[in-house]
């Protein structure tokens, strides 16, 4: 099984986290929610099956530090045990749901007030904004699925874009 994980934490309210975690994970194309538990904090998704893999399980774990700060664990793994490799899969997953949260994190934080005491911006507010980004897909000529821009082979079937 190939596991990897990371944490950061946040300069938000409980509720303000785990609401962005739950868009974070929306960015990992071919997601579905499994369970979404606010109160004990754990956030589940699984991925299906791709032509590098044979699905993955992310798993999102909140914890309060104080009324502005929350602990976020991110941990992404194949879904079948005996999976030996993944081609990079669930650190990508996990990269994806971290970079997502890093505008939110601790240098996040440390900069903004940084930039205040030097008189050359503004203190940061302790709601985050949520920007959604415009994602360009390309469609396969040969099969017509939609891929993410930037690949160089079809995610379906393997044919060049």
């Amino acid at each position: 099984m190939v596991r990897k994980e990371n944490t950061i934490s946040v300069s938000c309210h409980y509720d303000s986290a785990f609401d962005l975690s739950v868009e974070a994970i929306k960015k990992i194309q071919g997601s579905s929610m499994s369970k979404e538990d606010r109160s004990s904090g754990i956030i589940e998704a699984k991925t299906g099956i791709s032509f590098t893999s044979l699905g993955d399980v992310i798993t999102i774990k909140l914890s309060k530090i104080n009324d502005e700060r929350t602990k976020v664990d991110v941990e992404s793994c194949t879904a079948v045990s005996t999976v030996m490799f993944d081609y990079g899969k669930n650190q990508k997953n996990v990269d994806t749901i971290i970079s997502f949260l890093k505008p939110y994190g601790t240098e996040a934080l440390e900069r903004a007030v940084m930039t205040a005491s030097t008189g050359q911006g503004t203190a940061p507010t302790a709601t985050p904004v949520i920007i959604k980004e415009r994602e360009v897909l390309i469609r396969c000529s040969y099969c017509g699925s939609l891929n993410e821009q930037g690949l160089t082979a079809c995610k379906s079937c393997g044919g060049n874009l």
